[in-house]
């Protein structure tokens, strides 16, 4: 779990170290990594854990190393997704990098990385999560370059799912899937009082931590999703 530290990821770790046999968890706080290993261990679950601030490129690729060294995942979940809320002439040069690199690059490393080493085995699932109504192309006023690299993570998978219908074109099929989900709004610990007051106004209700982790678990855990790369709004 990419992000797995605090958050909708931290929610995921949490719901699923009961049934795991081992369990990575990547975060950007050395602290709250080290409490989410502490509890999945309670769980009886083998877990390592990775704390990095993912300040420049190569940071991004020495996690990516660190993801690469343990045994291959059934499944691997992208729930890292730093916000950058401004309007868009506010929005500088330096916002429009960290959201490209955290958002979208990232994740797409990881799913080169992963993808080869799925197919060759003949399972895993990859879940991308997505912004609120990022699957489809919309314009944003205070959201931008976030909401610019998550729509685009849509494309990811979908040519993530590309790559799965050639290999088994060719090779038969194959259990590899490839999720991306929409939660829309919901309720973290990153949220600041008058943050979570806007966004309630603004869905009309926001969902928990919890139910959201319980939703993309239960999508990942399906043992053969027929709608591979399909992009799901909660």
């Amino acid at each position: 779990v990419l992000g797995g530290s605090g958050g909708i990821g931290r929610e995921i770790v949490r719901q699923v170290a009961p049934d795991c046999a081992f369990l990575d968890i990547a975060g950007r706080s050395r602290s709250k990594v080290r409490d989410a290993l502490n509890e999945a261990r309670l769980e009886g679950c083998r877990a390592r854990g990775y704390a990095v601030n993912l300040g420049s490129l190569f940071s991004l690729q020495r996690m990516l190393k660190w993801a690469m060294r343990g045994a291959l995942p059934d499944v691997v979940v992208m729930a890292y997704g730093p916000l950058v809320e401004k309007e868009m002439g506010a929005t500088t040069d330096k916002d429009w990098q960290k959201m490209a690199m955290h958002n979208l690059a990232l994740p797409g490393m990881m799913a080169s990385r992963f993808l080869p080493l799925m197919l060759a085995r003949g399972s895993g699932t990859l879940v991308f999560l997505g912004g609120s109504d990022t699957y489809q192309i919309s314009g944003y006023r205070r959201v931008a370059a976030y909401s610019a690299a998550k729509t685009g993570l849509a494309v990811v998978s979908q040519s993530v799912q590309s790559a799965i219908d050639e290999y088994a074109s060719m090779h038969g099929p194959v259990n590899v899937q490839a999720l991306y989900i929409c939660p829309g709004f919901v309720d973290t610990e990153y949220l600041d009082e008058e943050t979570r007051q806007r966004y309630e106004e603004i869905s009309g209700g926001m969902q928990s931590v919890s139910e959201c982790a319980k939703r993309i678990v239960t999508l990942a855990n399906k043992a053969s999703i027929a709608d591979n790369g399909s992009r799901k709004r909660q």
